[in-house]
């Protein structure tokens, strides 16, 4: 996060989410800061998301 913010980085490879952040509220938190320095995530393996979150009910 910290070549991130510095502008030394422009995104973030890992292969899944949880590597990041193992908590989902903290890795909404992180997804929250890279927003706001203008950085992405790509992640390789794409996150398991719920049955309410395909559908488009919520679930962040």
């Amino acid at each position: 996060m910290k070549l991130l913010t510095q502008g030394d980085a422009q995104a973030v490879l890992v292969l899944k989410e949880a590597q990041i952040e193992l908590e989902r509220r903290h890795q909404l938190e992180v997804r929250r800061r890279l927003e706001v320095v203008g950085a992405t995530a790509h992640f390789l393996l794409e996150p398991r998301r719920s049955r309410r979150e395909v559908l488009g009910r919520g679930g962040g």
